[in-house]
């Protein structure tokens, strides 16, 4: 075997100052001050980036909508100009690190964007929503050109120290914030439901009525649930929490001799009010895969074989302990429903990932594609089961069903290979300043900090004032007391994590991705950019690549030479024009034009919530929500005209136009048995007005779909039933009865209890559907039918 290169890293900084002290300055010389500038920008605009998303992690259904497009393009900007500044030093990776990593996630990424294409109704198939698949796929676009930048721009030693300072700072904020919600926030919240909770609802922006089962999920989610700061799950919260918790843990392993007493109690404090976080939390994934990732760290903190069993055993011993104190203190103070309720927990998860397979065999190469898990998931959800969850709680599974078996391998692939990676360079290549304590008083001067703390800075106000333009600010009481929380340990904490070494940092690194895997082997959150970001950064420390610097290319270089320098920042800025009139602007603009809509309807001027619903058809021709609104604007148009008669007939122009709506809805949203469910709705409320036939069989014809995409859904069938009697076809609508029925008592879960399900009255009322559809509980619609007489 060849001998591989023994090369010392220098940081870009150095480089920079090193052309400096040439009198005149070189083309060469010019183009590496450039280099440095853009590498330093580019990490300014990863810590504004970092920042961003503490604010606004986006959950998978907001993905779904949209929510990570600015992400997405931020992500690219900053690998765009990570590449550029790579092409002007004419710094590029060794030949010893040149791998099929790159090529690998590139066709990972590009997979996916061509299963989003693929599984959509307006390309090759017949069941996907175009929009929600590509806003999605962008995600995992933006993630593979981020941690290919990332591998890049890492090989600078003070910019990893750096993304270990920003991480530090985002956990302990979004725990206090957690907390805050906690002691103070849902107290308050669960107070004034109580006093009114009709009010709170109404704020919240949900549809509950009395005795339904939607009230009382949101009663189970105020009283039950715990906080999630930023995040709309905990479960995703926690994954930032671990953040903290592992790298204040390293800190103290590797740190601890050279800090001061008040830098351990600080560290300490650190670790305790992210624990504290995760324990209201309740995520047991997160407590899991803490416990691996503390013992890594002692077994990783020495490179003497002879201590190797010792170590380990410490690690495992030191597992056990706080195994044990954590049982312990779970036992005494822990909320006792949630320890009783783990290994149901558990086992919905593997009904999450036997549908998610079944899925798999159905749709081998593609999978459900991107941002399409829900409405697939319905189709193969268990009988047993009652959540309807937009992913598999499994970042494998999430990978098979975004983009089958293709997109599968891949991900092993690169996996495999990025462990590989990183064990051989730790194992042939010195560390720059591995060997002894890094200069702390070079890494003070180092340029690089201050552009992290102004993009940090800028991004922080930057949300705060774009919060107050668009009227979304962020809690107000919360930031008071969360940010200069955060602020002040970052202060405090800069010195002990400068005198980090190499292989210290590289160890807290794999701590960190060891336990955000364990996590995300039973939690979602692999295509939620705030949580998936730790991955990304993580593994672009751990394969992080070496570099070396050319000569200038001549003028007369071949195009091969230009083509391979270039290529990628002119792929880069192809992919942000491509993602910007694709999918940013139009996105965008629907938005814009759906908030004036929003406003104008509250306001009662229809006329103008009508023009900008048109607006917002037009804005996007992909996306769904705009044409079900205008169905609705012209439903409730229709039903509230002053007729005299049950059976009279609306408007025909006005009628021609809700069916246009409600049909275009349907092109859009492909197989979605959510959007089909709203349509039958609008069809059978029209029926109470006007009694027409037609309107009944229509509504009969789109619930049988829906039943055919959700075959466990127990109040599409009730509904199906009713509407099945009315049409006088008593054979199935007492079969739908009693499977409706036999649905409501699987599984014991009350929340499926028949008289909890409101479902629509399917008889002609007259001017009393004026207001409002009529309805009722299931159990008494479906009287007659589950009657043994």
């Amino acid at each position: 075997m060849a001998k591989r290169r023994r090369v010392v890293r220098e940081p870009v900084a150095a480089v920079a100052n090193q052309d400096r002290s040439v009198d005149a300055p070189t083309a060469e010389s010019v183009a590496v001050s450039r280099s440095v500038l853009l590498s330093r920008l580019a990490m300014g605009l990863l810590a504004g980036l970092v920042v961003f998303l503490a604010y606004h992690p986006s959950d998978s259904i907001a993905v779904e909508q949209g929510d990570a497009l600015w992400f997405s393009t931020l992500a690219l900007v900053i690998a765009t100009i990570t590449s550029a500044a790579g092409a002007l030093s004419r710094r590029r990776p060794l030949a010893a690190d040149s791998s099929a990593i790159p090529w690998m996630a590139w066709g990972l990424a590009g997979w996916i964007m061509l299963a989003a294409i693929a599984t959509s109704t307006h390309w090759g198939s017949n069941f996907g929503n175009l929009r929600s698949a590509t806003n999605e796929a962008w995600v995992w676009v933006a993630g593979v050109a981020a941690f290919l930048a990332f591998r890049r721009l890492f090989a600078d030693e003070s910019m990893r120290r750096s993304v270990l300072w920003l991480a530090v700072l985002v956990a302990t904020g979004l725990a206090v914030h957690g907390l805050h919600q906690q002691w103070i926030s849902l107290p308050e919240n669960r107070a004034a439901y109580q006093a009114d909770p009709d009010r709170l609802l109404k704020l919240a922006g949900i549809e509950a009525p009395e005795g339904t089962a939607e009230r009382m999920r949101f009663e189970n989610r105020l009283f039950d649930g715990g906080p999630s700061a930023t995040f709309a799950l905990a479960n995703s919260w926690a994954a930032v929490l671990l953040v903290g918790i592992v790298i204040g843990a390293g800190v103290l392993r590797f740190q601890f001799a050279g800090l001061t007493w008040g830098q351990r109690i600080g560290w300490g404090l650190v670790v305790a009010i992210c624990v504290a976080a995760m324990l209201a939390a309740r995520s047991r994934s997160a407590m899991l895969a803490m416990l691996p990732a503390i013992a890594w760290l002692w077994i990783a903190s020495t490179h003497a074989p002879k201590k190797n069993r010792s170590v380990i055993a410490i690690a495992l011993g030191g597992i056990v302990a706080i195994g044990g104190a954590m049982g312990t203190a779970l036992a005494l103070f822990g909320n006792r429903e949630w320890i009783d309720q783990a290994p149901a927990s558990l086992a919905f998860r593997f009904q999450y990932w036997r549908a998610t397979w079944r899925m798999f065999m159905d749709h081998p190469w593609f999978g459900s594609g991107p941002g399409n898990f829900r409405l697939m998931y319905s189709r193969y959800r268990e009988s047993s089961t009652t959540e309807q969850i937009s992913d598999p709680h499994n970042f494998f599974f999430e990978t098979l069903a975004s983009g089958g078996w293709v997109a599968a391998v891949l991900l092993v692939l690169i996996m495999a290979a990025g462990v590989r990676f990183a064990l051989r360079r730790r194992s042939d290549v010195r560390e720059f300043a591995d060997d002894g304590q890094t200069d702390t008083d070079g890494e003070v001067r180092s340029p690089i900090w201050g552009w992290v703390i102004g993009g940090a800075s800028a991004a922080l106000i930057l949300v705060w004032f774009l919060g107050w333009v668009g009227r979304r600010m962020p809690d107000l009481d919360v930031g008071l007391l969360a940010v200069p929380a955060a602020i002040t340990f970052g202060w405090w904490s800069l010195s002990s994590l400068r005198s980090l070494r190499s292989s210290q940092i590289d160890a807290i690194a794999s701590a960190l991705l060891l336990a955000l895997m364990v996590h995300l082997c039973v939690a979602g959150g692999w295509t939620v950019p705030g949580v998936a970001i730790w991955v990304w950064l993580a593994a672009g420390i751990l394969t992080r690549v070496e570099i070396e610097t050319l000569g200038s290319v001549p003028k007369a270089a071949g195009q091969g030479e230009w083509f391979a320098v270039w290529a990628g920042p002119a792929v880069g800025v192809l992919l942000i024009m491509t993602l910007n009139f694709v999918s940013l602007r139009p996105v965008s603009a629907q938005k814009r034009a759906m908030a004036m809509a929003e406003y104008a309807q509250s306001t009662g001027q229809l006329g103008k919530a009508g023009v900008s619903l048109g607006e917002a058809i037009e804005a996007d021709p992909w996306a769904v929500t705009p044409p079900m609104w205008m169905a609705d604007l012209c439903r409730w148009e229709m039903v509230r005209q002053q007729t005299s008669a049950p059976g009279d007939a609306p408007s025909s122009a006005l009628r021609q136009a809700w069916m246009r709506w409600l049909d275009e809805s349907k092109h859009r949203a492909g197989q979605d048995p959510s959007v089909y469910r709203q349509i039958g709705l609008n069809r059978l409320h029209v029926y109470q007005r006007f009694s027409q036939a037609e309107d009944l069989a229509a509504a009969e014809q789109i619930f049988d779909q829906v039943v055919a995409w959700s075959p466990a859904d127990q109040w599409a069938i009730a509904q199906l039933a009713v509407i099945a009697q009315a049409s006088g076809d008593m054979d199935k609508a007492r079969r739908m009865a009693r499977q409706a029925k036999l649905l409501s008592e699987t599984g014991g879960n009350l929340e499926r209890a028949l008289y909890l399900q409101s479902i629509y009255a399917a008889e002609p009322v007259g001017p009393r559907a004026a207001s409002q559809p009529i309805r009722g509980p299931a159990d008494q619609l479906l009287a007659s039918l589950l009657d043994p007489a």
